[in-house]
């Protein structure tokens, strides 16, 4: 639910960040793990690729991005992927929502923004696995996995190797306990709902807006921000200081 967005070129820099126990720590010393034991290479800090870990099994770095629908959670993902395509990998919470047949309902609508719409066992399984370098086959409508979704509706298998780092990245990605414990850090990108809505790009519709969007918002999601290691807002930012600022927290910076 993460949408697309595009920021102000002007706009200042008006971050911050909330540190909590584990938040950041030990990311540098983890990637030089992985390099020495993939390549024997140096830090990635340092300029080398990681390959991916197809045959050794290292455990890999899971980081949440959370915030609401229209946050910039799926740009920023994106971005951080397309930047360091060897080191970060990414799982996606909209791939684990039930058909709305099975999703429960608010004032007529099936309520994809209620936690029981999703398969939570399924996506805290799968992140276990990942976090233990191993790889995971995810049914996705990812459109670059998936290209044909919007036409045929229908998700794929795919399958996902575990990286260095993988970015799990969703709305209610810190609703479940079990699946907060595998994050070594977290990002919630804060901004407000008129925003997000103007941002979202898709079922853009009032109504629902109204009746399901706003009131499962505020019960469900915003909550789940007091467990986010790191809170950035975005309201005033551009996507270039929104990528700066969570390499800094990841530690892909020097």
């Amino acid at each position: 639910m993460g949408g697309f967005f595009f920021f102000p070129a002007h706009a200042t820099v008006a971050a911050y960040s909330r540190s909590r126990p584990g938040g950041g720590i030990g990311i540098h010393a983890r990637f030089r793990t992985w390099c020495s034991q993939e390549r024997g290479g140096s830090s990635p800090l340092l300029g080398t690729t990681i390959a991916n870990n197809t045959s050794n099994n290292l455990e890999s770095i899971l980081i949440g991005i959370s915030g609401g629908s229209g946050a910039g959670k799926s740009t920023l993902c994106t971005a951080l992927q397309d930047k360091y395509p060897d080191q970060i990998g990414l799982v996606q919470l909209d791939d684990y929502f039930k058909p709305s047949a099975e999703a429960p309902t608010h004032e007529g609508y099936s309520n994809k923004e209620h936690p029981d719409a999703l398969y939570f066992d399924k996506f805290n399984e799968d992140l276990e696995k990942l976090s233990q370098g191993n790889s995971v086959v995810i049914n996705t409508k990812n459109e670059r996995l998936n290209p044909e979704f919007k036409v045929t509706k229908k998700r794929i298998p795919v399958e996902v190797r575990a990286k260095p780092i993988m970015l799990v990245e969703g709305f209610l990605v810190l609703f479940d306990e079990r699946v907060r414990k595998l994050f070594h850090t977290s990002i919630w990108l804060d901004v407000d709902h008129e925003t997000r809505w103007e941002r979202r790009v898709h079922f853009k519709n009032s109504e629902y807006e109204k009746k399901v969007l706003i009131p499962m918002h505020k019960k469900f999601a915003e909550p789940t921000k007091q467990f986010a290691a790191h809170v950035i807002d975005v309201s005033r930012l551009t996507r270039e200081q929104v990528l700066a600022e969570a390499e800094n927290i990841i530690g892909l910076k020097k």
